[in-house]
This record gives C-alpha cells, structure tokens and sequence, in this order.
C-alpha cells in the first residue's frame, strides 16, 4: 500500500469515528421513526402506520363563500400516546378553491391521552368538489421515545351553494 494509500484509509477510518462518536443523542433519537411507523408517503385523506393514524375529516355541511371546519384527527396506537408537550399544527395548502385563516394549532382542538383533533376553518370559494390540502406536524410517544413526524394530507368535500 501506498503512503497516499495509508493516508486515505487513515482519514476515512477517522471520518467514520468521528462520526460514530457524535451518534445520536436521546433527543435525536426521539425524534426518528422506527421503520414499523413507516408511512405511505403519498398524499391522501388519511395515513395509517403502526403507531398512530391521521386523517382529515369533513365536519358538517359547507357552503359557498361561508367558513366552514375540517377536522385532523390524529389517534395514538398500541402502547403510544399523544406527547401533549408538542406544538400540533396543520399548514394548509391554498389553492384557487378555499381560503384558510393560516396554519392551525392546539388552540381550540382537543387533546387526550390516545387522541388529538384539530379544528380547521377554511371558507369554499366554489360549489360541487373542492379539495383541502396540508401538512400536519404530530408526535406520539411511548415510554421508551417519541415519534415527531409530518404527514401531507388531502380530501375532497362536497360544497353546496
């Protein structure tokens, strides 16, 4: 082997141990998902993995022009709960047919140990099939780590005039 060699394998075997050596810490670690939690990663209604399912629910009838809420509902499984020191949010995606007030938090959900629901308002711009769209920001936990994750989600609804 080469002294050029010798030093490139020196420094790789370097970089890996000092790699290796910052690892993860517990909050890193917490904040990874196990591959069982694994997510469909196309946008859809409702995403369901091993420890906790969401999905965006109609709530009530809507109407043009008239504000009107969507639910996410988010409920823990197994031996996981809701980490209620997370800030829950929903981004919602604008879009030519429905307008959003901007991203919704805690305030005014409900949040127990295995379920959490947060109330979107959003107003139709039109009748018939409108889409609403956005991204959830969520964590459970069990007593060993906690999930925090981001899920896209999407659903049509039906609008009246």
């Amino acid at each position: 082997m080469t002294k050029f060699s010798e030093g490139v394998v020196g420094l790789s075997a370097a970089v890996l141990l000092a790699g290796a050596a910052a690892g993860c810490n517990r909050s890193e670690a917490a904040t990874t998902r196990d591959k069982s939690s694994a997510a469909v990663p196309t946008a859809g209604a409702k995403v369901d993995t091993d420890d906790y399912s969401v999905e965006l629910k109609p709530s009530g009838a809507y109407s043009k022009d008239k504000e009107g809420v969507i639910e996410v509902v988010i409920e823990a499984k197994g031996d996981k709960h809701i980490n209620e020191q997370y800030p829950f949010k929903f981004t919602p995606k604008e879009s030519d047919d429905v307008t959003f007030k901007g991203p919704t938090g805690k305030d005014g959900g409900s949040f127990d140990a295995k379920r959490a629901v947060l109330r979107v308002p959003f107003t139709p711009k039109k009748s018939g099939a409108v889409k609403v769209a956005g991204k959830v920001s969520l964590s459970v936990c069990s007593d060993k780590n906690c999930l925090m994750e981001k899920q896209e989600l999407t659903r049509d609804v039906t609008v009246g005039d």
